[in-house]
């Protein structure tokens, strides 16, 4: 199979390292999002449109040139900088982390349901405003009817 021209293999190298500066981002000290499996699936996904022939995970694994075994230190150095930071933050504060994570969920949830209901109790209050108004308007003609009737009968 022919070789990847200089071009290909700076755009794969470029996203690679894109893959990886988004991976760390999406990293908690609960998941560790930097493997050599997610980051080869998002680099190119990234740039699918671009590149020739997919990036292969052994390209990885089993680096040949400089720019890829750089990119392969870069992600065991990250594995081995997140185990210290997993191991440095306490289960017990993780724990909390993640309820309050589903707690942050549901409260949005919960604005989403209560902005529902003040939009329907607002649209109601102004079919009431509008049935005021025509009830007003309704007894305004029926007193200057009244009025008509007295001064036609001789009140």
């Amino acid at each position: 199979m022919a070789r990847d021209s200089q071009e290909q293999k700076e755009l794969k190298i470029k996203a690679l390292t894109e893959a990886i500066d988004i991976l760390k981002d999406e990293s908690s000290p609960s998941n560790n999002q930097v493997t050599f499996n997610k980051v080869v699936n998002l680099a190119n996904e990234l740039y699918s449109s671009k590149l020739l022939r997919n990036i292969s995970p052994t390209s990885l694994k089993n680096p040949t040139s400089e720019d890829f075994i750089n990119i392969k230190k870069i992600i065991e150095e990250y594995r081995v900088e997140y185990k210290k930071i997993k191991t440095a933050a306490p289960k017990k504060s993780m724990q909390e982390v993640s309820k309050l994570k589903t707690q942050v969920k549901n409260l949005v949830e919960q604005i989403a349901k209560f902005h529902d209901e003040k939009l329907l109790l607002t649209e109601q209050l102004n079919l009431k405003d509008r049935a005021i108004e025509n009830l007003k308007n309704e007894r305004d003609r029926l007193y200057d009817e009244i009025k008509i009737l007295k001064i036609s009968n001789g009140n």
